[in-house]
């Protein structure tokens, strides 16, 4: 059974320190979710392209992540991801980014806040979320739903962060986090956002104000709701890691 049951304090706002995901590994050269999961001390499960992700898998985590496509043409594959799986059994929030956060993820460092808070996004509204990682392929994202509308483009190497948006600062996705923390990772981003459906925002800018981050953000269930409106900032401090 999932864990997000809102039973105290600590599930209402409960960190992924206490989740079970599903993790997607694109293989190739630069794969580094794993390591990435680790270092945040998540318990998951991994999936590849040999090992699909199936609704049997998503039905029982609280989110899948999907690593860094480094470059489907040569060892990286999205193979085992099925758009049909994904578009019944992605019920929470998804979080869309051109970073390879997994890639630059360690030692506390802004990509590590970056992806740890993010996959808490994910979960915070209930379902099954999705958290995925830049895309390098030329047509990114494109084993995503269609009805999910997303055209974006890969294989850009950017550096620099222009803005966190209105619905991202609400998300916190970029709790502690800056443009400047944001921007120069050696190449900071590796997809932007065409256009998506209206089912999703735009967290982050790019440094011509392209789209970097695009999420998905599901209502919060109005028990869940209830106590949010009653603890205000004190849940919001809960949510950080320390």
């Amino acid at each position: 059974m999932k864990r997000l049951v809102v039973i105290s304090l600590v599930a209402l706002f409960a960190t992924s320190a206490y989740a079970d995901f599903v993790v997607y590994d694109t293989g190739g050269s630069q794969s580094r979710i794993q390591n990435a999961m680790t270092a945040l001390g998540l318990s998951y499960v991994v999936r590849d392209k040999d090992n699909p992700v199936t609704a049997a898998d998503l039905s029982t985590a609280d989110a899948l992540v999907v690593g860094w496509n480094y470059d489907k043409y040569s060892d990286a594959d999205m193979a085992g991801l099925s758009a049909s799986v994904l578009e019944s059994s992605i019920t929470g929030n998804i979080l869309l980014t051109g970073h390879d956060a997994d890639f630059h993820a360690g030692g506390g460092n802004a990509a590590q806040t970056f992806m740890s808070q993010a996959i808490d996004f994910s979960t915070a509204a209930g379902g099954t979320g999705l958290v995925a990682m830049s895309d390098y392929d030329t047509v990114a994202f494109d084993y995503l739903p269609a009805s999910y509308g997303i055209s974006a483009t890969g294989g850009i190497s950017l550096d620099t962060i222009s803005a966190i948006t209105a619905a991202g600062a609400a998300s916190g996705v970029y709790d502690g986090l800056t443009t400047t923390a944001l921007s120069n990772w050696g190449q900071s981003y590796h997809t932007m956002f065409n256009s998506w459906g209206s089912a999703f925002v735009s967290f982050e800018l790019g440094g011509n104000r392209e789209a970097v981050t695009i999420a998905r953000v599901v209502p919060v269930p109005g028990a869940v709701l209830l106590g949010l409106l009653g603890l205000g900032a004190a849940g919001a401090k809960l949510r950080k890691r320390a």
